[in-house]
């Protein structure tokens, strides 16, 4: 054998195993994902990087809360480059009524490999003056879930498996949400629960059953203006569920002229990411975020992509107390 067969053989062999690895590494983490999403520890909220700017997803306090009428586009492709990876698609409506009540619908689609998700909800917020410049915004929530697992068409080595010849799908189901939130112009702090109660949809084919679990919220923020034209505002937001890790994210972002805002988010131990954002002057805002991998997922995929647009049909805070722009 020649030197430079030996080397083909060589490289051959190395493009092989390493073509055989990242196949396998595809594989668990689509394998993982589904263990994940039908496994008792399932149902995992939607993640958000411009949380802020989605707020009435996650709380329904939120309602009416900016004294703002707006319509809100979110749309998050998780680790873009990898097949079957998240991607959620959120609607939302919100309006003031009279002095201190506020209404939002909110519709989500989240999917990720073979498991689709699909809220819809309605909100009620009432709020409380505490002082000439604080509120106390109470909402609650009733919404209805719909989750599916297509497992017939799913590429499997055992082409026997009864688990995957069909399909399961839980139904629509309703459930109650709530959440608190406390505003000033200079900073808020909110609390939610977005679904109470814990469904079991059952077993199916020996599969471990698919639950919806309870996701409870904590986050707060504060702004600061360092001169006439940039304003400072630091915000975080912590996700908790049982038998689920904590998720908490930490975003700095600083507004220029109140027009162009340009921040950084971490997520612990999970990414680190720059949030951008457009405010133009017929109420149009567009905002855009990327996040790098820092945990293991770096290894199959580089990136996460979110955009949001939301557009402001009136304004109603020249009658009401100043709201910040936190949630933008």
């Amino acid at each position: 054998m020649t030197v430079l067969s030996q080397e083909v053989d060589h490289f051959t062999l190395t493009e092989l195993k390493s073509t055989r690895m990242k196949n396998i590494l595809y594989k668990s983490i689509f394998m993982f994902g589904l263990v994940w999403a039908t496994s008792g520890l399932a149902q995992i909220e939607p993640m958000y990087g411009m949380y802020r700017f989605n707020a009435n997803a996650i709380n329904p306090a939120q309602a009416g809360s900016s004294k703002q009428m707006d319509v809100a586009l979110l749309s998050r492709w998780q680790w873009s480059t990898l097949e079957g990876a998240p991607k959620t698609h959120v609607a939302s409506f919100s309006t003031p009524y009279r002095e201190n009540v506020g209404f939002a619908v909110n519709m989500v689609s989240d999917n990720i490999g073979p498991v689709s998700d699909f809220y819809l909800g309605a909100d009620y917020a009432y709020q409380i003056p505490i002082s000439n410049e604080t509120k106390l915004s109470g909402g609650i929530r009733l919404s209805v879930i719909n989750h599916r697992v297509n497992l017939a068409n799913r590429n499997i080595i055992d082409q026997t498996d009864e688990a995957f010849k069909y399909n399961l799908n839980s139904g629509f189901r309703v459930n109650p949400g709530l959440g608190f939130l406390l505003i000033n112009p200079k900073y808020y702090v909110g609390f939610s629960m977005p679904r109470i109660l814990r469904y079991s949809y059952g077993d199916q084919f020996n599969i471990s059953t698919y639950k919806d679990v309870q996701h409870t919220f904590l986050y707060a923020g504060f702004e600061k203006e360092l001169n006439r034209d940039i304003t400072l505002r630091p915000s975080f937001i912590s996700n908790f569920a049982v038998n689920s890790p904590l998720s908490i994210d930490v975003n700095v972002t600083a507004s220029v002229f109140d027009r162009f805002d340009i921040g950084l988010m971490y997520r612990l131990q999970d990414a680190i990411g720059l949030v951008t954002g457009y405010r133009f002057t017929n109420g149009l805002y567009l905002g855009y975020s990327y996040e790098y991998p820092i945990s293991q997922m770096r290894r199959v995929t580089r990136m996460s992509n979110e955009f949001a647009l939301r557009f402001t049909f009136d304004d109603f805070r020249e009658k009401k107390i100043l709201t910040p722009r936190y949630f933008n």
